[in-house]
């Protein structure tokens, strides 16, 4: 291969490659053989606000999340809370959630339980325990970057 055609960069060097520098010849070698390590899945997730949709990112590539229409409602509350504060997570008290969740009929009804189970399946869905902290009698807060 003559470098002056490749564009500067770093290249890999494989077992049985040569390098020549005016008049010299150096063969590379690799004992060891370097194997390619596979990178870490770095899982990562945020919220869209506009298209109320969940997003977990795992490497490069984005999926969409299907939940269930309240868990749904939930984090949507949530992103909005978290963007009127310049994304910053923000408590968000069951009463809050209740009140935002169901209808004025459905809400006398309702309880912190069932807010508990919209968190747990959201943390179950997302396989990330630490996207929503839980506030011991008080509510949750979103931990995921949300968008507008």
């Amino acid at each position: 291969m003559d470098l002056r055609d490749v564009p500067a960069r770093p290249l890999p060097l494989s077992t049985g490659d040569l390098i020549e520098i005016t008049g010299w010849q150096i063969q590379f070698q690799d004992p060891k053989r370097t194997q390619s390590l596979q990178a870490p899945a770095v899982v990562s997730s945020m919220f869209n606000v506009s298209q109320q949709a969940l997003v977990k990112i795992e490497q490069v590539q984005a999926l969409k999340i299907n939940l269930c229409p309240k868990a749904l409602q939930m984090l949507y509350f949530m992103a909005r809370r978290n963007l009127e504060h310049q994304n910053s997570p923000v408590l968000c008290t069951y009463s809050e959630l209740i009140t935002y969740i169901w209808t004025d009929s459905q809400r006398h009804d309702r309880s912190a339980q069932e807010i508990n189970a919209l968190a747990h399946e959201i943390r179950d869905t997302l396989q990330l325990l630490n996207c929503l902290e839980a506030v011991k009698t008080q509510g949750y807060i979103l931990q995921i970057h949300c968008i507008p």
